[in-house]
């Protein structure tokens, strides 16, 4: 059974992608692909905007989640893992047994490892950045793919050099910890005048007692 001839296409119907190479055409073809003009780069340009279209983004935030907070000062995140945990309250009762009575979270924890290596201005730019910030009760935000983490402060964080990576690199690990801020509550207008809020009126000064308040302390000492 002969097989039928299949006509060859006179112009390849290939897209334009990182990895296709340069290819004949049709006349007045347009190519509506935004990686048309990365085909004319060099392969390390095709690779950093594939990159950047594609990676997600990681890192440490100010509180608002859009400004990194280690910007230009770190090279990449290495790692980044979190924790969230309950505890239940219990309390023994007779008979060797226990009695659970509340159940209260914990703050949350988060740990962001980074590597930076460069110059020597740049590791001590940022160990000094962490300095001030782990003194301070500044809040952030830990920005992940799946979802960001906000309301965050540095409480801890230490670093290292291996030989692996070269007296050069660092790596840095950045613990931060939850942080839930409540207003004062205040009671005004109560029915009695003495669960009604504590007012501070500033520093008082000493005054002389008037003569009914002399009399009603000497008439107590009697």
């Amino acid at each position: 059974m002969p097989l039928p001839n299949i006509p060859l296409p006179a112009f390849p119907n290939v897209p334009a992608l990182p990895g296709v190479p340069q290819l004949l055409r049709a006349p007045g073809a347009v190519v509506n692909n935004a990686f048309s003009v990365a085909l004319t780069q060099d392969a390390a340009s095709v690779i950093g905007l594939l990159l950047q279209n594609v990676a997600p983004t990681w890192g440490i935030y100010d509180a608002s989640g859009f400004v990194p907070i280690f910007l230009g000062l770190t090279d990449t995140t290495l790692g980044l893992s979190s924790s969230r945990e309950f505890r239940i309250s219990d309390a023994t009762v007779e008979l060797g047994g226990f009695v659970s009575y509340n159940r209260v979270a914990v703050p949350r924890n988060c740990t962001v490892r980074t590597a930076t290596g460069g110059p020597l201005y740049k590791r001590q730019a940022l160990l000094l950045l962490l300095d001030s910030y782990i003194e301070s009760t500044t809040l952030f935000t830990v920005v992940q793919p799946e979802g960001s983490i906000k309301n965050l402060n540095i409480v801890k964080y230490d670093y290292g050099r291996a030989q692996m990576h070269g007296a050069g690199m660092l790596d840095v690990d950045i613990r931060l910890e939850e942080v839930r801020q409540s207003g004062a509550v205040a009671f005004s207008n109560t029915a009695s005048p003495g669960s009604a809020a504590p007012v501070n009126g500033g520093a008082v000064q000493p005054q002389a007692p008037t003569q009914a308040q002399g009399a009603g302390i000497m008439g107590g000492v009697n």
